[in-house]
């Protein structure tokens, strides 16, 4: 019955306009139906709710989700082992941080920062959404701004990372992830945060 509830409740706000139609799972949200949280993910990078850069909206509401999550190093370093493994981290949450973690660098002027926040401004046009082919666009520019942000590499912690993979290493998701890790790694992101 509950799960009947829940739905209804879904339902009624899908019908309202209150939400855009995605994916239902349960964690923390401000939407809850008899104690169980529904977590409701709305639209992504071309969704009009999405609204980027604003203190209100589906991306101010998954970048907090994120901040929390991601508090301390110990929190990133493991999420940065399930990025690789494919393990609790979506990738549309990778596209989210690695927004964060530029939009920060190019705030206080890292290098590199300003070729990653021109790859940011393509997200937020929703230039790589829609299709694998758009993933691959996004991976090959990640790629070809490695070089700029090179200075730091601890490639102590990427080996030991790397180490513990255990995906589909032939896999396109697969790819797309190490390119994400090492940008995280070449942004320190372990150590300075979003």
């Amino acid at each position: 019955m509950v799960r009947l509830v829940g739905l209804m409740a879904c339902l009624v706000h899908l019908a309202a306009g209150f939400v855009m139609p995605g994916r239902l799972g349960f964690c923390s949200s401000r939407r809850s139906v008899q104690g169980k949280c529904l977590q409701i993910r709305m639209g992504r990078w071309d969704s009009p709710t999405w609204r980027w850069g604003y203190s209100q909206g589906d991306a101010h509401d998954l970048a907090f989700q994120l901040r929390t999550k991601l508090f301390d190093e110990n929190s990133r370093m493991d999420w940065l082992r399930n990025l690789v493994n494919g393990q609790s981290v979506e990738w549309e949450d990778v596209k989210v941080v690695l927004g964060l973690l530029w939009q920060r660098a190019n705030r206080e002027a890292w290098q590199g920062s300003d070729y990653y926040n021109d790859i940011l401004n393509r997200m937020v046009a929703a230039h790589y959404e829609g299709s694998q082919e758009s993933d691959k666009v996004l991976m090959a520019d990640m790629e070809e701004g490695l070089h700029r942000i090179s200075a730091y590499q601890d490639m102590d912690v990427l080996m030991e990372i790397l180490g513990q993979a255990d995906g589909d290493f032939t896999s396109h998701d697969f790819d797309r992830r190490l390119v994400a890790l090492r940008v995280f790694m070449g942004f320190d992101f372990v150590k300075s945060g979003i």
